[in-house]
Parts: C-alpha cells; sequence; structure tokens
C-alpha cells in the first residue's frame, strides 16, 4: 500500500520545468547576478571589438529615375503601315522599353568595361593595385594564404589579375536597383525607380553612381544611335529606289519619326531615362548605428543568461524533487572566479 501511494504521489507531482515560478526565477537571477553580468560585459566588449576594429561605415547614394515620356510619333497607321512594313521598315521601340534596357546595362559587364576605360574603376573598386610600380599584387597576410591554401586543396584556380567580369561582380554587390517608394507596379510607365550604390568612402559613392549613370545612358544611347543611322539611310535607299506614291509617303514620315530620334539623341542630356533626383548621399551610414548594436549586445547577452539559468533551474529543480534541497542553497558559478583559479592552476599558484 505505501509503495502504491508513493508511486501515485510521484505521478501526481508536476514536472520540475512546470514548478519554476517568477518568483524563483528573481531570486536565481539575483544570486547569479556576477554571471549575469559577466556573459553581457563580455557581448558588449565583443561589440566593441567589432565597432572599434572591424566594423566600417558604408555609405548609400541614391538617385530617382524613371523613363523618358513619350513624345509624339509622326508614324502613319494603317494601309501605309503594312506597306512600310512589306518594305522592311519597323516603327522605333518604346521608351519603356529602352527604358527596360537601360536598367539592364546598369550592372552589365558593358557597363563594367566603360568605367574602367573612362575612370579606371578596377583601381579604385578592387584591391591590389601598387600605383608606385603600376601593376597588380596578389593579396598577403594569413587571411590570403588560408584561401590560397583553401582553394588549392579544392582545386580551384589561384590568384589572377582582376578583369572586367570581376569589376562587373564587384558592382553588381554594390549597386542596386528597386522600384521607388510610392510607385505603382501596375503603372509600368510611371514606375520610377531608386539607384543605390554603397560604398565605404561617401564621395566616391556619388561619384560611382553619376558615372554608372551616364555610361550606362551613354551605350543605350551610342546603341540608338546605330540602328537610327542605318534606318535613315536605308529609308534614303528605298526612296531612291521607289516610285510608289502611297509607299513613297509613308517613308517620307517615317523618316521623320527617324530625324525626330536623331535629334533627340543628339540634343538631349538623358537618352533612356529621366532623372527625377540626382544623386544624394546622406550623412548617415547604411545600417544599425553604433548604439542599436550596444543595445543588440546586452540582448543577446542577456538572452544567453536567461537560457543558462533556465537550464541550470531545471537541474536544481530535478535535484530539489530527488533529495529535497533547497535549488537555491548553492552559489550560481562565477566565472570570474573560475577564470582566475584556472589562471592560478596554469601558472602553478594556488586555486
Amino acid at each position: 500500500m505505501q509503495t502504491e501511494a508513493w508511486t501515485s504521489e510521484e505521478e501526481n507531482r508536476p514536472a520540475p520545468s512546470s514548478m519554476i515560478g517568477v518568483r524563483l526565477i528573481l531570486a536565481a537571477f539575483w544570486r547569479a547576478r556576477a554571471l549575469g553580468l559577466t556573459y553581457v560585459g563580455l557581448c558588449v566588449f565583443l561589440m566593441l571589438l567589432y565597432i572599434g576594429l572591424v566594423r566600417q561605415p558604408v555609405y548609400e547614394a541614391a538617385a530617382i529615375i524613371g523613363p523618358v515620356p513619350n513624345s509624339a510619333s509622326s508614324a502613319p497607321q494603317g494601309a501605309a503601315a503594312a506597306l512600310a512594313g512589306l518594305a522592311g521598315v519597323a516603327s522605333d521601340d518604346s521608351s519603356g522599353a529602352t527604358f527596360s534596357k537601360f536598367t539592364r546595362v546598369l550592372t552589365s559587364t558593358r557597363l563594367a568595361a566603360r568605367l574602367e576605360r573612362d575612370h579606371g574603376a578596377m583601381k579604385m573598386l578592387i584591391g591590389g593595385w601598387n600605383p608606385d610600380e603600376q601593376r597588380w599584387e596578389p593579396p598577403s597576410g594569413v587571411a590570403a594564404w588560408t584561401t590560397g591554401l583553401v582553394k588549392s586543396v579544392l582545386g580551384m584556380p589561384a590568384w589572377t589579375e582582376p578583369t572586367v567580369e570581376d569589376l562587373a561582380a564587384k558592382l553588381s554587390t554594390m549597386v542596386s536597383v528597386n522600384p521607388a517608394a510610392g510607385s505603382d507596379p501596375l503603372q509600368l510607365r510611371a514606375q520610377f525607380y531608386s539607384v543605390t550604390v554603397e560604398s565605404r568612402d561617401r564621395q566616391m559613392a556619388a561619384r560611382l553612381l553619376g558615372w554608372i549613370l551616364q555610361a550606362a545612358d551613354s551605350l543605350v544611347r551610342e546603341d540608338q544611335m546605330i540602328r537610327t543611322e542605318g534606318r535613315i539611310a536605308y529609308l534614303t535607299k528605298t526612296l531612291n529606289s521607289t516610285n510608289d506614291v502611297a509607299l513613297r509617303d509613308y517613308l517620307n514620315q517615317v523618316m521623320v519619326g527617324q530625324e525626330q530620334t536623331l535629334m533627340t539623341l543628339k540634343a538631349d542630356q538623358h537618352f533612356a531615362f529621366d532623372l527625377v533626383d540626382p544623386p544624394s548621399v546622406p550623412t548617415r551610414t547604411v545600417g544599425f548605428s553604433n548604439l542599436t548594436l550596444l543595445v543588440l549586445a546586452v540582448l543577446f547577452g542577456f538572452l544567453i543568461v536567461v537560457a543558462l539559468m533556465f537550464l541550470e533551474l531545471q537541474e536544481r529543480m530535478d535535484a530539489h524533487f530527488r533529495t529535497g534541497k533547497d535549488p537555491l542553497a548553492d552559489p550560481f558559478p562565477n566565472p570570474i572566479h573560475q577564470a582566475i583559479g584556472s589562471a592560478r592552476r596554469l601558472f602553478g599558484g594556488k586555486p
């Protein structure tokens, strides 16, 4: 009977974790304040080292752009357009297609090659250039040696001088094109985009964004210039070789449209995009502030202490139900005392 009663009592007893009440937790935290302060202080110290030695400020230059508003087209429709199609004359692309191409060029290898040709961007953005000896040098140091060892083990190619493809890959990590805040994604022709460039140098961020926009516009402009001049030459040749009155009338009107495009290519400051807001760089860096990082370090240290306290209390509550020992009878471990004792034992002193 006594065994059955004891078994019934054990089965009806709450689980140890459910017996850890608020008062016990608060008392345990007070008893383990040295443990908590140590872990929180360690997290703050590591964060201070990161802020002081590792973290570098990153600035973001931004510009708002959009498609160029459509100009009035002089191309006719109907039967004359059908005749022009038979003659091999196609109408111009819309401004939306031109703008879409422009946004693609912003992160292309062609753009990287143009930036390298006009501004020497590779030497500014990729480390390893020795200006005194005018040559590229492989990276040095423990990190570079470790990276080279890993590459050799994995069969990856060793270090080589950077190429335009490397510059394009670098730019792809620095440049972002996203719909601007407040834009309606359903209104494609009225869609505006924010082009941003991140750099550790605030002035470089603004210059680089201006170079990118100018270079991409130049590339699209040059492509369109070649097409337009080719179409004008074709139209001139076709007009000189046809006597069809309706076709000649249409080709003359198409010629006017191509001349309008040529005027836009030669006269407009920006051909492929409309600059809504020029590049600007706020004085505030990207990411969390130093104060926010310190607060996050304190919270992370506190979470570590909570997790350790919960595990320690759970073990002590298990022992309490087995032996009846007060869970707060023994002091909580003091990391500082433990570290001092370990140091004394290491150097031959008394613990």
